[in-house]
């Protein structure tokens, strides 16, 4: 029997989803995630209409910010998530509107992204 990732992981998209985001600072997830956003439309869209795309891109940059200490594959891979996640209207909106709460203030936004990205 071969393994169908069309089928797969429909019964819990949301748990997965919340699964994958918290472990992508794995080489494997990352490329879990990549499979299941290319070859299965209902978890893509699942992960598209999710109102929380933080989840999902904050882990990514932070192996992308971390790019000397990741693996050539995870840098890839991570790069095809966002672009897949990128071709969509809405997710490309939903990004812009996040708000990072520092307002002018350069030294408050240097602090917010490190903590950010020091964040596991």
């Amino acid at each position: 029997m071969r393994f169908s990732y069309k089928k797969c992981c429909l019964s819990a998209p949301r748990r997965l989803f919340k699964t994958l985001c918290d472990t992508l600072s794995a080489d494997e997830s990352t490329l879990f995630l990549y499979l299941l956003l290319h070859r299965n439309a209902d978890f893509r869209t699942h992960v598209l209409a999710s109102s929380d795309v933080e989840r999902v891109v904050l882990p990514i940059l932070r192996t992308l910010y971390r790019a000397p200490e990741s693996s050539n594959h995870h840098i890839y891979m991570s790069l095809i998530v966002l672009l897949i996640l990128s071709e969509d209207d809405l997710f490309n909106t939903s990004v812009h509107d996040v708000s990072m709460k520092v307002g002018g203030d350069a030294e408050a936004a240097r602090r917010f992204l490190t903590g950010i990205l020091q964040v596991e």
